[in-house]
């Protein structure tokens, strides 16, 4: 702290729906969710992959829009617009809440087919507001609070050591392990009023298991080694190929989609967007001769705060009156740790976004086809939801065989 899949038919889906609203003077656009992450997911993929040198990164849009969303609930409306601007999302409040309501719906576990149906699918989202027991949450803000579908909580931080090993506690009850030691005891003083915190943990089983086999993997710089990779042979998939790139989708059990964009140009690695989503799910199935992928187990811990410092200036740099306290805040730490494993089984994804604000003393295709991810990619994992829409929580990037199993 600086301070102190198969044959399997699967629906087509329409990806970020946009409606409009008629205003006295002009139309004001609405963007669902769906739209928010993707933006902002691609908007983040931009500030982290700033250097030439390409690397292998993850990160989770869903956890900033969650704790962007919760403190636009309970600041001033300067900082309400930018970071309405930054998601692109002028409804940002409300759309997250519709969004929890439906991952509440969706946590529910997968019930297997039948005896020997091993898959599973299972859901952890948490969102919290944590607040200085010095505090007194008034009735407004609880209820603010409440719709987004976040939970409430006030913890003694003078106690610091026990604050954040009961708050790590939880976190990693959330993320089932995954995540462990986010918060530090150091960062746990008079000055701390109160921490906005997102948790989200995904187990999804693919609909039918691939084979484990090996590959030869070429990163960016041109090395190449044989690692450990999924590889499905004879099946029908969902992909397009069109310029030398490739987008192909894999489904798991609980309707979440691993969309993996691969360039034959190694230096091509832009994110996934909603066009390239939209052209994907409406694509036909195709024979597939063979498909590989790697298997991959990555692990990142990044400072938002640094990361998003230039795109909400206000939110991130400067002091600001919170209906949580009578002083003034500033945003002196925010970070999100992830992790993201892939195997011929399915997908485990986790990730944990905390937001610790203190008082300003406080500083398409031909059949047969061969489908290799053998060199660097992007990808994107997201959920499918009941109104057919496709919400991206991760956003990825693979450029080395560093976060590969090897053989």
């Amino acid at each position: 702290m600086k301070r102190l899949m198969t044959k399997k038919a699967i629906p087509a889906l329409i990806i970020g729906v946009l409606s409009a609203s008629h205003g006295d003077t002009m139309d004001v656009e609405k963007v669902t969710a769906s739209t928010a992450l993707h933006k902002t997911g691609s908007t983040m993929h931009d500030l982290i992959h700033t250097s030439k040198e390409p690397k292998d990164s993850v990160h989770c849009a869903a956890g900033v829009l969650q704790t962007l969303a919760a403190l636009a609930q309970v600041t001033n409306q300067s900082l309400q617009d930018e970071i309405k601007t930054f998601a692109g999302d002028q409804n940002i409040s409300g759309n997250i809440a519709n969004l929890n309501a439906i991952l509440k719906e969706k946590s529910k576990p997968y019930t297997p087919e039948y005896m020997q149906d091993k898959r599973e699918f299972q859901l952890i989202n948490g969102v919290y507001a944590i607040l200085n027991d010095t505090l007194t949450l008034n009735p407004t803000s609880a209820e603010k609070f409440n719709a987004l579908g976040a939970q409430c909580l006030t913890e003694n931080f003078m106690d610091a050591n026990g604050a954040a090993a009961r708050l790590n506690d939880l976190v990693e009850k959330n993320t089932v392990g995954k995540i462990k030691d986010l918060f530090k005891p150091d960062s746990f003083t008079q000055d701390l009023m109160f921490i906005l915190l997102h948790t989200i943990y995904i187990n999804a089983s693919f609909y039918e298991a691939a084979e484990e086999s090996m590959m030869e993997f070429t990163s960016w710089n041109g090395a190449k080694k044989n690692v450990t990779a999924l590889e499905y042979e004879g099946e029908n998939l969902q992909f397009t190929q069109k310029d030398g790139v490739t987008l192909i989708s894999l489904f798991t059990v609980g309707g979440c989609n691993m969309v993996i964009r691969h360039s034959q140009d190694v230096n091509d690695l832009r994110p996934i967007t909603e066009t390239d989503l939209n052209d994907l799910m409406n694509a036909k199935y195709h024979w597939v001769e063979s498909f590989k992928a790697p298997y991959l187990s990555m692990k990142e811990t990044l400072n938002l705060k640094e990361i998003l410092a230039d795109s909400l200036p206000n939110v991130l740099g400067s002091e600001f009156v919170s209906d949580l306290c009578p002083e003034t805040v500033s945003v002196d730490e925010y970070t999100q740790m992830l992790t993201f494993d892939m195997t011929n089984k399915g997908i485990t994804a986790s990730a944990a976004t905390a937001m610790l604000c203190f008082t300003e003393s406080c500083h398409y295709v031909e059949e047969g086809v061969k489908i290799n991810i053998n060199s660097p990619f992007t990808f994107v994992f997201s959920m499918v939801m009941d109104d057919n829409v496709q919400y991206p929580f991760f956003h990825g990037q693979v450029a080395t065989h560093g976060v590969m199993k090897i053989s």
